[in-house]
């Protein structure tokens, strides 16, 4: 049983590592011009003042909401990321992640699929959660569905962790994700 722990425990700091490197790897081809401050050396760069909404948007309302992040990418490579969140009183019922890199060069896209096959790997035993990642000759997609209403909340915390999550007394809030996308960059628009 220990050695099994053992190995459970290397397992989720290698899935971590992994989300970690994509999570930089997204970093380091998203340009964020003269608006990017370094606020300490654990932070990387935010948007000072950045919110993902108008400041007159009801973060306690209900609707829909198509939200894109800025991406600027390196040598021939285009990043396109989207976001659709339906949510109800505040708290998100689904959210749909659409990330698509798109390049000439093979090994590029190649580094990506397995990134994003990775990634994918955590959440394929978790209710509510699905992915799929999908590869032609010129890019690689990974496309998550999130419904909140159905996941189990300790689940994904096991997985993704406990720091920097959108939930608040068990369910996911509207505003702390809206909080953290708009200081990656990301705005959003009401559909």
């Amino acid at each position: 049983l220990d050695i099994l722990k053992q190995e459970l425990k290397k397992k989720v700091k290698i899935n971590r590592l992994l989300i970690c490197l994509l999570i930089i790897t997204l970093l380091f081809v998203t340009g964020c011009g003269d608006e990017v401050i370094i606020n300490d050396e654990n932070s990387g760069g935010i948007f000072k003042g950045a919110s993902a909404v108008s400041s007159d948007f009801n973060y306690n309302g209900s609707g829909m909401l198509v939200c894109t992040q800025a991406a600027v990418a390196e040598g021939d490579m285009e990043v396109d990321i989207n976001y659709t969140i339906s949510y109800t009183d505040g708290i998100i019922n689904k959210l749909t992640s659409v990330q698509k890199v798109s390049s000439s060069s093979n090994s590029s896209l190649s580094i990506y699929e397995g990134a994003y096959k990775n990634i994918a790997s955590n959440y394929k035993n978790l209710d509510g959660y699905t992915t799929e990642v999908t590869r032609d000759s010129g890019s690689v997609s990974y496309v998550s569905v999130i419904d909140y209403d159905k996941i189990d909340v300790d689940e994904i915390i096991a997985i993704e962790g406990a720091e920097d999550n959108i939930f608040d007394n068990g369910k996911a809030s509207l505003k702390l994700w809206l909080d953290l996308a708009g200081s990656v960059g990301t705005t959003c628009e009401e559909a």
